[in-house]
């Protein structure tokens, strides 16, 4: 594997391709310039991930970029996982307000115990749910 294979796991030229579609996409919907950790966390999200804008795999809230339930159905199943596990932290959710707290384990083999993400989703739980990964 080449120097750019590890950088861009989805393949240069789709990580490019799909690098730039949402750059210009969030230039369209993000009123004034976008902040340079914005830009550069889409771009890593973009290119590491390959999650796209378009796709409605990611979306921009409260000044930072989630994961949505579907970039994470969809990079599983890229990533040929076995399964996806959500679940509501009822202690954390406050339905009042429409706001909750989710808990999403992947696991990537039949084997494996897993590894845990927390995300939260505003509104409607059917309309979004979001997910941002806290780590493995």
């Amino acid at each position: 594997m080449n120097k750019g294979e590890e950088q861009n796991p989805v393949g240069c030229r789709v990580a490019n391709r799909v690098t730039r579609d949402n750059l210009r996409l969030a230039r369209q919907f993000i009123p004034g310039p976008m902040p340079r950790r914005m830009i550069e966390w889409l771009r890593s999200l973009s290119q590491e991930f390959g999650f796209s804008l378009k796709n409605g795999e990611i979306q921009f809230l409260n000044n930072s970029w989630y994961v949505t339930h579907t970039g994470l159905v969809r990079l599983a199943r890229r990533k040929r996982c076995c399964g996806i596990h959500v679940e509501a932290v009822d202690s954390l959710c406050d339905s009042a307000a429409a706001r909750y707290v989710l808990k999403a384990t992947v696991y990537p083999s039949k084997s494996s115990s897993g590894f845990v993400g927390y995300g939260f989703q505003p509104g409607s739980w059917r309309r979004n749910a979001h997910c941002r990964n806290q780590g493995g």
